[in-house]
Parts: C-alpha cells; sequence; structure tokens
C-alpha cells in the first residue's frame, strides 16, 4: 500500500533519476516476499488455504462493529462532525446490517462467525435482553460508519490523509476475511489510534493513554496464555 503511496507521491512532485532510485530502493526488499507470494499462489502456506478471502456483508459488518466498540468514545465526542441529514441513512444501514448480516460470535472461526471479546459481550448481553442487543449491535455499527465520516473531516496534513486511506484499505481489506476475529483487526485499529492522536498535541493524553494500553495489553496476554 505505502509503495503505491510513494509511487504517487514521487511522481506527482517530479520524475527523475533520484525519485526512480528512491522507489527502486524502497522495492528492493519486497523481492523475496513476491517470489514466495508467487510460489504459495498467495500470502499464505497452501496448508491455511482455509483463511482465504471471500465476500460477505457479515464480514464487513463484523469491521464496522469493532471499529465501532472500539472508537465508541471517540465518535461520542465528535458526533457533532455528522451532518443531521445523513444521521437517519446512518441508522437505517446499521439496523439493515444487523437484522440481515450480524455474524455470530464463535469460539473457533467458523465461516459466518466472528470471535472476540466484543461480539462475546453482544452474545452475554443477547441471552439477558434481545432488545438491549439490538441496540447495542446497532450502536456500534453506526459508529463505525460514523469513524469513516469523521476521520475524512479531520484530516489536517499529508500525514493524517495517508492514514486515512491506509485506514480505508485495512477495513475493506479485513471485510474480506473468510474467517475473521477481532484480534486480526488490531492493525486496523492501531491505524485507527494513530489517525487520532496525530490531532494530540498534549502529551499527558498520550501518557495516560499508553498507561491504559500496558494494562489492557498485559491483561490479555496473561489472560491468553494462562486463562483461556
Amino acid at each position: 500500500f505505502y509503495a503505491g503511496y510513494l509511487m504517487y507521491k514521487e511522481f506527482r512532485l517530479r520524475l527523475s533519476l533520484e525519485s526512480l532510485l528512491h522507489l527502486f530502493y524502497f522495492l528492493l526488499p519486497f523481492i523475496l516476499p513476491v517470489i514466495v507470494f508467487l510460489m504459495w499462489h498467495g500470502l499464505v502456506h497452501p496448508s491455511y488455504k482455509a483463511w482465504g478471502t471471500a465476500y460477505s456483508l457479515t464480514g464487513l459488518t463484523g469491521v464496522l462493529a469493532t471499529l465501532g466498540a472500539v472508537l465508541l468514545p471517540y465518535i461520542a465526542f465528535n458526533i457533532k462532525e455528522i451532518r443531521l441529514k445523513e444521521v437517519p441513512l446512518l441508522l437505517i444501514l446499521s439496523l439493515m446490517l444487523v437484522v440481515f448480516a450480524y455474524p455470530v460470535w464463535v469460539n473457533q472461526p467458523t465461516v459466518g462467525g466472528i470471535s472476540g471479546i466484543t461480539f462475546n459481550f453482544l452474545s452475554k448481553v443477547n441471552d439477558f435482553s434481545s432488545v438491549l442487543s439490538y441496540i447495542l449491535k446497532t450502536s456500534f455499527c453506526f459508529s463505525g460508519m460514523a469513524s469513516f465520516i469523521i476521520f475524512f473531516k479531520k484530516i489536517i496534513d499529508d500525514k493524517s490523509k495517508l492514514l486515512y486511506l491506509l485506514y480505508i484499505a485495512l477495513a475493506i481489506g479485513f471485510s474480506l476475511n473468510r474467517l475473521p476475529s477481532e484480534r486480526h483487526m488490531l492493525p486496523l485499529v492501531v491505524t485507527a489510534y494513530l489517525f487520532i492522536f496525530n490531532q494530540v498535541n498534549k502529551s499527558i493524553v498520550l501518557k495516560y493513554w499508553l498507561s491504559y494500553q500496558v494494562i489492557i495489553g498485559g491483561v490479555y496476554f496473561y489472560y491468553i496464555m494462562f486463562g483461556y
């Protein structure tokens, strides 16, 4: 992705021997991975072909709900960026995805299902109250879709523009995952955080966020290693 962006940027600014060498040196390390890609006929070893790509609306719903859950506080504080006439459309699309293309929570990767803490939580809420479950699912999908609009309006420089394009590319890519899992989407979540914190000037905010992430990451690591 970045190689394509770099080519666009170089050719747009100037086309010279120096820029061509710049691109060549950047792409040189990719030769061996490309050879492996051609030998495997894909990104993974043939033994893992079950983890391939497949278009499915449930995959899109999974990505949107995951993003919506993770970014919900940020979306809530920036909801004013969504125009009033856009709200009904986002709500209708969210409801349709939840009713017709919602992935079920599974403990092991399965086509049509998704594993992860958000969907495990929503599954438990559904056992308690199906109405509350639908409200949360719709809210998460709404929040996930709203993030693309809000991020677009928050582009302030070339760095945020690159991160926004990468955010879209990763969202599309993970929507095509045949056996999705929330933890697979961590690069997408990290890209969203990078976009947000690119606009934060107060170092104290970053320090508190780092401490919070260290705690969450540590708890998750030891849970997976010893509790799960």
